[in-house]
């Protein structure tokens, strides 16, 4: 009787946890579509309207619980979120996403070939 609703609990939490994972992500001529994991809706974004590249990291896990999810993970780079123009952003997780250096690498190249070198930011 009382496990019910620390399940239920822990069930609402994990699904909103996914909510913004991603099934796959593709590069082609310079549009980005990523298929949403939960709702297998397909999102996509023009590469040129990048804004910006943050890695991920947890504000909301103290020094202890990020230094667990560091060892866990083997990396303290746990992928990266792309912020674009309309204020939308795609996380790329990199437990769930098998090749994300070599994307990111060929997605840096796109945004230069169609935009100019990137700064870094």
């Amino acid at each position: 009787m009382y496990l019910a609703p620390g399940a239920i609990l822990f069930f609402a939490v994990m699904l909103w946890a996914m909510s913004s994972s991603v099934q796959w992500v593709e590069l082609d001529d310079g549009v980005l579509r990523a298929r949403r994991l939960l709702t297998r809706r397909i999102v996509e974004h023009r590469a040129a309207d990048i804004v910006a590249v943050k890695p991920l990291n947890s504000t909301y896990m103290g020094p202890m619980e990020n230094a667990l999810a560091d060892a866990f993970m083997g990396t303290s780079n746990r992928g990266y979120e792309l912020r674009f123009r309309d204020g939308s952003k795609l996380g790329l997780v990199r437990g769930d996403m098998k090749g994300l250096d070599e994307f990111l690498k060929v997605l840096a190249a796109e945004i230069a070939a169609r935009c100019g070198p990137l700064d870094g930011t």
